[in-house]
C-alpha cells in the first residue's frame, strides 16, 4: 500500500489521544478521517504531517519510514482549516513560497505557480494580495500552494470549516475532481458527514482515539457496523426491543408496543445473534410512514401505536416528535397532521438497523 498507518498511538502529556491505530492507503485514493471533536481525527493528520510526535507504532509512505522525520522532510502538503497565508505576499508568491524554499530556479517557479492557478480556477489572479481575496478564493489559493509542490501526499485540515454554505458546497466538488485528475492521494479530516460522503473513496469513522469502521460511503451509510456509527450517519431514532428467533422469523417485544413477528431476513440482523435477548434498533426519520391509528398493520414491517407532541417544518417536507410510550422518535412525514394526534408509525423491517444490548 502507497501509505501505511501501523498501530499509531499519540498522546498530548499523560492524556492518550490515538490507541493503535491502522490503516492503508492506496495511491490516488482520498480517505476521510470522520468523526466528533476529541475523537483523534486532527491528532492523527499532525502526526502523519510531522507536526506531532508518534508515541508507537509506525507511518510509512511509499515504502518509506517517515515517523520521526520533520515535516520539511515528508513529502506531503498540508492544507489548514485557517489557510495560514501571509498578508503581505501576493497571490503567486503565496502560492511558490514552497518552491522558493526548495531553492528551485525562478523560471521554474513561476510555470509552476500559473500551472496551479490554472489548476484550481485562479488564472490572472497571480498579482492580487490575499487580503483583497474571498474566502472561497483563499481556500483554493491554500489548494493551490499544496498542490504545486506536487507532494505525494496531500493532508486536508477541516479545509472548508470557514466558508459559507454556498460556497462550500462548491468547492468540495472542486477538490474531488482536482485530486481525482492529479490521481493524489489525500487524507481529509472532517466532522461533516457528508462532506465525506461526497468527497471520500473510502470513510474511516473514529471515536475516542480508536477507528469504529471503515469503509465507502455506501458501506457506511448502509451497513453501519456499530450502533454508534449508525447513529453518527442519521439512523439516530431508537426502539430497544426484547427479541427471539423462532426458525424463519424474529419475534419482537418493543417497550410501549405489542408482540410481532417480522421474517428473519428482512431485518439487517447481526451475525452469531443469540436465539434471544435484547436489540436497539436505529432507523432514519425518513424511513418512517405514520398511518391512522386504525390503519391495517403491515406483515413486513413493525407497527407502535405514538402521538404527535410537536410539528415543525424544516423545507420539504414535515418533522414530528411523536411521544412512543416513554420515548420520543423524529419522523419525517409529507403530510400536516395536528399535534396532539393518535397515529400508526410504521416501520419497514428493511429500513431497520439492529444491534444487541448487552
Amino acid at each position: 500500500m502507497f501509505l501505511e498507518i501501523d498501530r499509531i498511538a499519540a498522546a498530548y502529556g499523560a492524556t492518550p489521544v490515538l490507541d493503535g491505530i491502522s490503516l492503508t492507503v492506496a495511491k490516488g485514493e482520498l480517505i476521510a478521517l470522520l468523526g466528533a471533536s476529541g475523537c483523534g481525527k486532527t491528532t492523527l493528520l499532525r502526526v502523519l504531517s510531522g507536526f506531532h510526535p508518534a508515541s508507537g507504532g509506525h507511518v510509512r509512505l511509499n515504502g518509506v519510514d517517515m515517523t520521526n522525520l520533520p515535516p520539511e522532510k515528508r513529502d506531503t502538503a498540508l492544507v489548514f482549516q485557517s489557510y495560514a497565508l501571509w498578508p503581505h505576499m501576493t497571490v503567486a508568491q503565496n502560492v511558490g513560497y514552497g518552491l522558493v524554499l526548495r531553492k528551485c530556479p525562478k523560471a521554474e517557479i513561476a510555470a509552476k505557480v500559473m500551472e496551479a492557478l490554472t489548476r484550481v480556477g485562479l488564472h490572472g489572479f497571480a498579482d492580487r494580495m490575499v487580503t483583497q481575496l474571498s474566502g472561497g478564493q483563499r481556500q483554493r489559493v491554500a489548494l493551490a500552494r499544496a498542490i504545486v509542490v506536487n507532494p505525494a501526499l496531500l493532508l486536508l485540515d477541516e479545509p472548508l470549516s470557514n466558508l459559507d454554505a454556498r460556497i462550500r458546497h462548491q468547492v468540495r466538488h472542486e477538490i474531488k475532481a482536482l485530486q481525482a485528475k492529479l490521481g493524489l492521494t489525500a487524507v481529509l479530516v472532517t466532522h461533516d458527514q457528508e462532506e465525506a460522503m461526497i468527497m471520500a473513496d473510502r470513510i474511516v469513522v473514529m471515536r475516542g482515539g480508536r477507528i469504529e469502521q471503515i469503509g465507502t460511503p455506501e458501506d457506511i451509510y448502509a451497513r453501519p457496523a456499530t450502533a454508534f456509527v449508525a447513529d453518527f450517519f442519521g439512523a439516530d431514532n431508537k426502539i430497544e426491543t426484547e427479541y427471539r428467533l423462532d426458525g424463519a422469523d424474529i419475534h419482537l417485544t418493543p417497550a410501549g408496543g405489542a408482540a410481532q413477528s417480522l421474517p428473519r431476513d428482512a431485518l439487517r440482523l447481526p451475525e452469531n445473534l443469540a436465539p434471544h435477548g435484547r436489540l436497539a434498533l436505529h432507523f432514519r426519520a425518513a424511513a418512517v410512514t405514520l398511518t391512522a391509528p386504525d390503519a391495517a398493520p403491515d406483515a413486513a414491517a413493525l407497527s407502535l401505536p405514538g402521538t404527535i407532541r410537536q410539528r415543525s417544518y424544516p423545507g420539504g417536507t414535515y418533522r414530528y416528535a411523536i411521544a412512543l410510550g416513554d420515548g420520543a422518535l423524529l419522523v419525517d412525514h409529507p403530510v400536516p397532521l395536528p399535534e396532539g394526534a393518535a397515529v400508526r408509525v410504521t416501520l419497514p423491517a428493511s429500513a431497520l438497523l439492529a444491534f444487541p444490548l448487552s
